[in-house]
């Protein structure tokens, strides 16, 4: 599940960078909360996910 989303993807690395790259998002400025654990974009590549991961990837964003 992705951001509340049943989502089924082909993964060619089972990471969540592998996630990220096969949803085409950019790492900056994200992060990814892994089954209520939070994990940085320098985690992402050696982080694994399994089937029924729970997944939200977080954007911040400034303004006023």
């Amino acid at each position: 599940m992705i951001n509340g989303k049943e989502e089924h993807l082909a993964l060619l690395e089972k990471t969540l960078g592998g996630v990220m790259n096969s949803l085409c998002l950019s790492f900056e400025g994200r992060f990814i909360a892994l089954n209520g654990q939070l994990f940085r974009p320098n985690q992402f590549i050696s982080q694994p996910v399994q089937d029924h991961d729970v997944i939200e990837i977080v954007q911040f964003m400034g303004g006023g």
